[in-house]
C-alpha cells in the first residue's frame, strides 16, 4: 500500500520532476487549441494556471481559462492512476457556474476520486508546490481505494508524495 511521509522542504526544480505535475503541463498543452501555451516555459504555463486573476473572479460564467485549469487537474490524476494499476480510467467534470460544480474519476468502473468545488472562479492553488502537493494527495488516496477493490499489482512500491 502506497504510504505518505513527512514534509520536507523542496526545491522547484524538484517539483518539476513530479510524476504529476508533468502530466498536469502534459495535460494543459493537449488541450490549449488556441496555441497560446505552446511556445511557453514548463514553469511559466504553471504560474499563468496556478491562482485566477481579479477578472477571472469577477466573471461569473465559466471562462475558458477556468476550464483548462481543472481539467487540466482532475485528467493529469487520472492518467496517473491509469499508468499506476493499468486499468482504464475515467474522467466527469461537471462544471456550473452555479454554486457547486464536482470532478469524478472511475478507474476501473470504482469511484476513486470525487470532488465537489464550490465556488468555480475560484479554483486555483497558491504555489506550485500546494498544487504538486494536492494533486499527489488525491492519487496516493485514489490508489489506496483502487487497491481495495480491483486485482492490481503496482509497478513500483511509489510514493507519490516523495517530495513532501
Amino acid at each position: 500500500m502506497i504510504q505518505a511521509i513527512p514534509r520536507a522542504k523542496t526545491t522547484q526544480s524538484d517539483l518539476f520532476e513530479s510524476v504529476f505535475l508533468q502530466e498536469f503541463i502534459q495535460q494543459v498543452r493537449q488541450q490549449d487549441t488556441s496555441g497560446n501555451y505552446a511556445n511557453c516555459d514548463d514553469r511559466l504555463l504553471v504560474r499563468s494556471l496556478l491562482f485566477p486573476s481579479e477578472s477571472e473572479k469577477i466573471n461569473h460564467g465559466i471562462d475558458p481559462l477556468t476550464d483548462l485549469r481543472v481539467s487540466a487537474f482532475y485528467r493529469a490524476i487520472a492518467i496517473v492512476i491509469e499508468r499506476e494499476t493499468g486499468y482504464i480510467t475515467e474522467t466527469f467534470i461537471n462544471l456550473t457556474s452555479k454554486k457547486l460544480s464536482s470532478a469524478l474519476i472511475f478507474c476501473g468502473g470504482v469511484l476513486v476520486v470525487y470532488q465537489i468545488i464550490r465556488k468555480l472562479e475560484l479554483f486555483g492553488f497558491e504555489s506550485i508546490d500546494k498544487l504538486t502537493f494536492e494533486g499527489s494527495m488525491l492519487i496516493t488516496n485514489a490508489l489506496a481505494k483502487a487497491s481495495q477493490y480491483l486485482d492490481y499489482s503496482p509497478q513500483e512500491e511509489q510514493n507519490f508524495l516523495h517530495n513532501y
